[in-house]
């Protein structure tokens, strides 16, 4: 089987990637290789692997889109010919390819939502994104879901049946551990890379207010690019990506979890929070609603300022038997999500064609 992740370089899509390998129970009757960029390599845990994969490396892969499409439309199916490989799989969602036994990972929702104040080239690559994802799921109708919100905007409109598809959660780091609120909630802990429709300058202007007001809350952003934000501000600090091994070490220094998106293709941190014990002030959004059980999270309209800081306040307000509460409801519903089933569903589907 061959994997494409050359155009694979989000933070979430590398974390997929390295985590869908790691958990990986070796069939052997089956040899994988990666098509990968240096990026998304450098950040993979390749020596926790229980087992070997090949990643072939390209310069092509490493420029821009652009010329990843033209080494596919040039060297592919010729390559995949050469070494006669029996699968091949898409994680970025389109590929220049004739190949029969393809799989495209559907786990981009953004072309399919409507961000207002995008810029023009955003928006022009995202109309061609969506053209071209719909264009590949038609032509060879083996796609994998990351969530049932995915699978509803993405084939709205098509009839289901004429597609084999299944929904593949992704899992949690099982790194993460449950820790028991035991004081007052007073620093809060945000995690994304930085990115407009990630409503990041709104939660900042919120968060500024409570300076204004001298309400004693504090925000702390880890993702990456977030610490290219300018800000002046006591009450917000931005911090650099953490490495993965630290993952735990984070999330148990915070007190509580915002996640404020307008909308998100899956929004892993979500359920990171929700393991770690954090109780979670969030949008209101479908995706969010799917993973967790809405009644245990405080939810926000993400474009209402107003809504937003009065969700914060009701947060830290609520008392620490409620809390409990609803954090441990939280764990239950995150041990569905786990790297290993992820792994074993994502591989026995892309087999079985």
């Amino acid at each position: 089987s061959l994997i494409d992740a050359s155009n694979i370089k989000s933070t979430g899509g590398i974390v997929h990637l390295n985590s869908i390998l790691k958990s990986y129970k070796k069939n052997k009757s089956v040899q994988i290789e990666v098509l990968v960029n240096k990026k998304a390599f450098n950040n993979l845990e390749v020596k926790k692997y229980t087992n070997k994969f090949k990643f072939i490396f390209n310069k092509a892969f490493e420029i821009n889109f652009l010329t990843i499409f033209i080494w596919q439309i040039l060297f592919l199916d010729k390559y995949l010919v050469k070494n006669n490989f029996t699968h091949l799989v898409s994680l970025s969602g389109y590929i220049f390819s004739s190949f029969q036994n393809t799989v495209i990972l559907s786990q981009n929702a953004l072309p399919f939502v409507k961000i207002k104040n995008s810029k023009l080239t955003e928006s022009i690559k995202l109309y061609f994104q969506k053209k071209f994802h719909i264009y590949c799921i038609k032509k060879f109708r083996n796609v994998i879901f990351v969530s049932k919100f995915q699978k509803k905007i993405v084939l709205k409109g098509f009839n289901k049946n004429q597609f084999r598809s299944k929904i593949v959660y992704h899992g949690i780091d099982e790194n993460i551990s449950y820790q028991k609120n035991k004081k007052k909630i007073s620093n809060f802990l945000y995690v994304s890379q930085k990115n407009n429709y990630k409503n990041q300058e709104l939660l900042f202007d919120i968060f500024r207010l409570f300076e204004e007001k001298s309400i004693k809350l504090k925000l702390n952003c880890y993702g990456e690019n977030i610490s290219s934000f300018n800000l002046k501000s006591k009450n917000i600090k931005l911090h650099k990506i953490y490495k993965s091994k630290n993952i735990n070490k984070i999330y148990s220094k915070y007190d509580a979890f915002i996640f404020p998106s307008l909308t998100e293709s899956f929004g892993l941190p979500l359920l990171e929070a929700a393991k770690s014990g954090l109780p979670i002030c969030a949008s209101n959004i479908e995706i969010f609603k799917e993973l967790l059980n809405k009644k245990n999270l405080i939810l926000f309209n993400p474009k209402n300022k107003n809504d937003i800081y009065k969700k914060i306040l009701l947060l830290v307000n609520l008392d620490k038997k409620k809390i409990n509460l609803i954090t441990k409801s939280n764990l239950r519903d995150t041990l569905k999500y786990s790297w290993n089933k992820s792994s074993r569903d994502f591989f026995d589907f892309i087999l079985k064609i």
